[in-house]
């Protein structure tokens, strides 16, 4: 039965890609299928190889190809190599763990009970600026003032890690005879993802490494709280804003991007061709002029709101509600005039836009008496939108 499941899971998974090939030569996906590919199939498609003894796993790789390839295509023109090396890495487990790690209260810091007057403290921090990507360590204790320039930039919590890890390379090499040494950093998503079982990232893998040769030497990390006067974690920043700024500060290899820029370039591809597909269509000539363009902060708005109110938005905007046209079209009612005024034919158009019985509503909710076309409505917020139909009696009468 299990065997019979998973034969259907990855059928599916085949057919869905295969069905994108064929829709990605004309159009988008449906957001949900798109989007749940784009997920599958950009953690399939690493550096890693798939067990090839595992025919499920061949048949899905097989199907990743052919979407990624598709997806290639509409970006032909703008350099996207789909086959670039990234920071992903396929799953894996270090059960043992490279060092401890604590990540103290503010309170305790407050208290000035959490370093430890013995140990020896090593700072870390990480810049990211327009100008560049840099890191800082600062001990002084072992007498390390290091500064340097990641190479390409990186992400924020990329370059907090590469900070950590070349804070061990520097204790390494420092040939002292060491007991009781922390490494403190400021960026606390940094600390637990080195201290995560479970690796998927190439840059975390390396630091957990670099921390491993350290493991006998009672080595610790610990989280600082930044901007609060700490003075080693003052001097880790000051270090790494100089290897941002490029100012003679020594140049580091950055690390592969993350996965997630590979699966954001890929979806900006699709959200172009989609609002590409919906500028160019003949046809949706309310909803395209209530919603001239795909905007996600607008959907955003629409969908926090409950059910009942978002029915009436999407009524109004795609003009499929129950306004006199469409009773009339749909052989409900003979007579199609406006149950507002009675003056004129009842469109979502003239209930928008100059139906004088809704002026003084228009005027509250829409900040106008009168709107010249839905051109100007579709300036105003889904909220007003909303609010001003919600009482029109098209939402409101029972058949």
């Amino acid at each position: 039965m299990l065997m019979m499941m998973q034969f259907d899971a990855v059928n599916l998974s085949y057919c869905l890609a295969r069905l994108a090939v064929e829709v990605l030569a004309v159009e988008v996906l449906p957001m949900k299928v798109e989007f749940y590919l784009v997920e599958q199939l950009c953690y399939l498609h690493c550096n890693e190889y798939l067990d090839m003894d595992n025919w499920m796993g061949m048949k899905v790789a097989f199907a990743t190809e052919l979407i990624l390839e598709e997806i290639g295509k509409l970006n032909s023109n703008k350099g996207l190599n789909l086959n670039s090396p990234t920071d992903y890495l396929v799953a894996r487990h270090n059960f043992e763990g490279c060092v401890n790690i604590r990540i103290p209260s503010k309170e305790e810091w407050e208290d000035n009970s959490v370093i430890n007057e013995h140990e020896t403290s090593v700072y870390t921090d990480a810049s990211i600026t327009k100008t560049g990507a840099g890191i800082g360590i600062y001990s002084e204790a072992l007498n390390i003032q290091k500064s340097y320039r990641l190479k390409n930039g990186c992400h924020a919590i990329q370059a907090e890690i590469c900070a950590i890890r070349e804070a061990a390379r520097l204790i390494w090499v420092s040939g002292k005879p060491l007991r009781d040494v922390t490494i403190y950093s400021d960026s606390q998503a940094a600390l637990r993802s080195i201290a995560s079982k479970t690796v998927r990232s190439k840059v975390v893998m390396s630091c957990q490494e670099a921390l491993s040769w350290l493991r006998g030497d009672g080595v610790g990390l610990r989280w600082v709280p930044g901007h609060k006067n700490v003075v080693g974690n003052i001097g880790a920043d000051r270090l790494a804003k100089l290897g941002a700024g490029g100012n003679g500060a020594e140049v580091m290899d950055s690390p592969l991007p993350p996965i997630s820029s590979l699966k954001d370039a890929i979806e900006e591809i699709i959200l172009e061709k989609h609002r590409e597909i919906w500028q160019n269509r003949n046809d949706c000539g309310i909803a395209r002029n209530l919603w001239p363009k795909i905007d996600n902060n607008r959907t955003r708005q629409l969908l926090k709101h409950k059910k009942n109110l978002v029915r009436i938005a999407a009524g109004v905007v795609t003009g499929n509600c129950a306004v006199g046209v469409n009773l009339q079209k749909w052989k409900i009612t003979d007579d199609s005039s406006c149950r507002e005024c009675n003056e004129e034919e009842e469109t979502i158009e003239h209930l928008m836009c100059w139906c004088p019985a809704l002026e003084n509503r228009r005027l509250q909710t829409m900040g106008q008496e009168f709107l010249d076309g839905l051109e100007d409505a579709a300036e105003m917020g889904i909220d007003n939108i909303m609010s001003f139909a919600r009482n029109w009696k098209c939402f409101n009468a029972r058949w």
